[in-house]
């Protein structure tokens, strides 16, 4: 099984347009309620900064996530997403609640640098935790990078710096070879163990926002 031995799974065409409206419409709301906007009947998520530009707010937020979100996310998972997933990697999953919108705005927008890290600790190297993540957009989304089969290495020594944390492990050096770009077009779906290695690089020279709905599914060790 590749998931096991590489640490990712890209699952293509999983889901179409209708299935991800409702919960387009409650990051929409979330959009306009967080950044104090007039609501507006239809928003261009792919544009929607430029909205905000204009009330000279500095930096936009990397995140959106509410119970709505994470209600509709949920609906999403376990009345479509979830049994595929299982039959494709033949494992039991669950919903692990607390799903939520990922942003990636024009780099000068948010102040956020994301480097290499890991999102848990696997201390035993036997993860059951997986990440999914999905564009909620139109708009090819490129900015992923992953360390293949980095999910069993263990922890890496990592460090704090802003709101977001980064490792800093000479060990890391020795893994970079493995480095690999992720590109997931609208209903594609990236699946990796927690404890893999990635990073999400800068949105760089662009006027375009990029958004993924993002969640964690769990099976049996």
């Amino acid at each position: 099984m590749r998931l096991d031995n590489d640490g990712f799974l890209i699952l293509r065409g999983l889901v179409n347009k209708k299935d991800l409206e409702k919960i387009q419409k409650e990051v929409n709301k979330d959009f306009f309620k967080s950044n104090n906007l007039k609501e507006e009947s239809e928003l261009n998520l792919i544009t929607a900064h430029k909205s905000v530009k204009k009330c000279n707010v500095k930096y936009l937020s990397m995140g959106y996530e509410n119970k709505l979100i994470d209600r509709e996310i949920n609906n999403l998972v376990n009345s479509k997403i979830k049994n595929k997933i299982s039959e494709l990697i033949d494992k039991d999953l669950t919903y692990e609640s607390g799903g939520s919108i990922i942003t990636l705005f024009p780099e000068e927008l948010t102040g956020y640098h994301v480097s290499y890290h890991q999102d848990e600790d696997v201390s035993d190297k036997n993860p059951n935790r997986i990440h999914v993540i999905t564009p909620l957009t139109n708009e090819k989304l490129d900015l992923i990078q992953v360390l293949s089969s980095t999910h069993k290495v263990g922890t890496f020594k990592h460090s704090l710096f802003g709101p977001l944390i980064k490792i800093e492990d000479e060990n890391l050096e020795n893994h970079l070879k493995n480095e690999i770009d992720i590109t997931l077009n609208f209903g594609d779906f990236l699946i990796f163990y927690t404890s893999l290695v990635h990073r999400v690089k800068d949105n760089i020279n662009s006027d375009k926002s990029h958004w993924m709905l993002r969640f964690i599914l769990k099976h049996k060790k």
